[in-house]
Parts: structure tokens; C-alpha cells; sequence
């Protein structure tokens, strides 16, 4: 056997390898889940603490965990909207649902108030799903001072002080999870998105470095990094395969929870980003360059003609 032959027998198992650990990383977290080899969430703790909660993903994840016999706190902005979303997760479970109005984007003081209303639950789960993203995609010269600060505040300082919330206590107890929602975005620079994007790869790094620190205290860090969902920060109208409802992205993404610490959470999500791992990067960020300045015209001549 010549040194080219063995290359290729090399070449060979690698892919071989590869192909069989991704088939089994789809199996893992998007079959057997299904047939019942899931977590059960109330062995973390009785009390599920979901922040952006009022909408899209929040929402969804705050049902879902409802149904799996979590307790929930509710925690947005909108008192009318906490307060229609817990009437409906009452009447749909028989669990305790709390909520908490909360502006993520106003001073630190606000995390006093929630260190207050947490300190007597047993949290066994928080998700940290409060964020914003542009109005439209922008060049960063065109971005307002507020804009900027909204997304630091709302994206990036709000799941690190949460974060720092709950902690101490699953530190204490040996159990918890905390899953921090980013997004799809922070896997590849994305052109036109770079602020946003960036807050989101903080919130993927952050929950990687977590988990590798508190892994010895049994503590969960996942970074969820879906792709397009249908709601209202993605401005996607139309559901389809790679663009599903919050409830259905929900019910897949919740059985990954103690099965990997970091995942799109739903399978054709998945698809899409083994496929941005295989391609050279330069090509997807010019793809995704090209696909955000198809979007911002569009959004400029619709303001345009709003005028």
C-alpha cells in the first residue's frame, strides 16, 4: 500500500467518522427525546424563570415548561401582555405562573427588584430570551447612540446579571440549567448585522465558558443558537420548514436541555448550520452580506413609501 492508498483510506474514515457522529447527534437530540430519553426538568428545581416572555420564543419556552410541570415566572415589559400570557398558561396548566414587569433596558437598579421577588423559589431553570435586534439591517455609522445601548443593555448585560442571579443558589443546590438564547448569527460575522450579531456570539461564548466552569457543580449551560423562527424580532410572517412557529421550535428545543450545551434546538436548524460549518466562511458571510442588503432596500422603500 503506496502512501497515496493509505491518504485515502485515511481521507475515507475521517468522513466516515464524521457522517456517523453527526447521524448520531441528530438521533440523540431530536429522536429519542421523542421516545421518552429527555430530562426531566423538575429534577432541577420547581420554578423556571423565563425572561422576553411575552412573545415568539419566550412564550413558547414559558408554555412548554409549563406543560412539563415547571412552575413559571414571567418577566417583560408589558403588564397587559404578562398578564393575558399567565391567564393563558393558567388555564392550559394546573402549576403556579408568577409574573414581573421588568424594563431590561433601564439601570442595574432593576436587578435588585428581581433579586427580591427570586430569592424564596427553587429555580431549577432560567432562560435568558429578552433581546432586540435592528429595525432593519445598517451600516454601524447609521446606528443611533440609543440603539446601541438598548442591545447592550437588553442582549448582552441582561443575561450576565440574571445570570449572576441565580447562580449562588444552584451552585449550592448541585443542580439547575440556564439556557442562553442566541442565535444562528453568532456562528458567522454577519455584514450589516454587526452589532447584533456580536451580542449574540457574547452570548454563545459566555454560555460555552459557563459551562465548562460550573460543570463540576452539575450545573447546565446550553447556548441555544436557533435560525429563523416566525415572530415579531425576526419580522418573518410566513411559516415554513426552516422558519417554524415559536411552539413548535419550542417543543423540540426544551428536549435538548441536558443533552447538549450547545445547539440550534430544532432539527432543520441543525441542517443549516452543519452546512455553514462545512463552507469556507468567506463564502457565507458574502451570502449573508448580499441576502441583508436585499433586506434593508426592501425595508428602505417600504419606509419610503410610508412617508
Amino acid at each position: 500500500m503506496n502512501l497515496y492508498e493509505i491518504l485515502g483510506h485515511l481521507g475515507a474514515t475521517y468522513i466516515i467518522i464524521r457522517i456517523s457522529l453527526t447521524l448520531w447527534h441528530f438521533l440523540r437530540l431530536f429522536v429519542l427525546p421523542k421516545l421518552g430519553f429527555r430530562l426531566r426538568l423538575t429534577k432541577l428545581g420547581q420554578w423556571a424563570i423565563v425572561t422576553g416572555s411575552t412573545d415568539g420564543i419566550g412564550k413558547a419556552y414559558a408554555r412548554e415548561l409549563a406543560h412539563r410541570g415547571m412552575n413559571v415566572l414571567l418577566i417583560s415589559r408589558n403588564k397587559d401582555k404578562l398578564k393575558a400570557v399567565k391567564e393563558e398558561l393558567e388555564s392550559h396548566c394546573h402549576h403556579e405562573i408568577k409574573t414581573l414587569a421588568i424594563d431590561f433596558n433601564q439601570p442595574k437598579k432593576i436587578y435588585q427588584t428581581i433579586s427580591s421577588e427570586i430569592q424564596n423559589l427553587d429555580v431549577g431553570i432560567l432562560v435568558n430570551n429578552v433581546g432586540i435586534a435592528y429595525e432593519y439591517p445598517s451600516y454601524y455609522d447609521e446606528l443611533s447612540d440609543q440603539i446601541l445601548e438598548q442591545i447592550l443593555n437588553i442582549n448582552v448585560i441582561s443575561a450576565m446579571e440574571m445570570t449572576r442571579l441565580v447562580l449562588p443558589k444552584m451552585i449550592e443546590n448541585k443542580r439547575g440549567a440556564i439556557v442562553n438564547v442566541a442565535s444562528i448569527a453568532a456562528s458567522v460575522p454577519m455584514a450589516l448585522m454587526s452589532v447584533y450579531s456580536s451580542s449574540k456570539a457574547f452570548l454563545d461564548f459566555f454560555s460555552r465558558s459557563l459551562n465548562v466552569e460550573y460543570n463540576k457543580d452539575s450545573i447546565i449551560i446550553q447556548s441555544l443558537i436557533p435560525g429563523l423562527i416566525c415572530t415579531k424580532l425576526s419580522k418573518v410572517n410566513k411559516i415554513n420548514l426552516f422558519a417554524p412557529s415559536p411552539e413548535t421550535y419550542a417543543k423540540q428545543a426544551v428536549n435538548t436541555i441536558g443533552l447538549c450545551d450547545r445547539t440550534t434546538g430544532y432539527w432543520p436548524h441543525e441542517l443549516q448550520y452543519t452546512y455553514i460549518r462545512f463552507m469556507p466562511t468567506f463564502w457565507v458571510q458574502k451570502e449573508i452580506y448580499n441576502t441583508c442588503k436585499r433586506l434593508r432596500t426592501s425595508a428602505l422603500k417600504h419606509l419610503e413609501k410610508e412617508k
